[in-house]
């Protein structure tokens, strides 16, 4: 006889994902349903959160940010050019 936890441990990610849609759709329930999308939005963003961060996080410089966006802004050719 197999026990509740090794059922579990035999059933793949998608059976399990299954599982949970059929329940929810045999629910019927829009607060339930809205709820599951809140964590998700939740988990997206922090996500997206972790990314960005560890990615801004990365970049060191002696330079500020301010004093960057300056140069650029001094490098930049925005003079008028002659078109033959």
């Amino acid at each position: 006889m197999n026990t509740v936890k090794e059922e579990l441990q035999t059933k793949t990610l998608s059976e399990t994902k299954l599982e949970l849609i059929e329940w929810i759709l045999t629910v019927n329930n829009l607060d339930v349903i809205q709820i599951i999308l809140e964590k998700k939005r939740e988990a997206e963003k922090a996500a997206y959160n972790k990314l960005f961060w560890e990615v801004a996080g990365s970049w060191q410089s002696e330079e500020t940010g301010t004093e960057l966006a300056n140069q650029l802004y001094e490098d930049r050719n925005d003079y008028s050019r002659e078109i033959e």
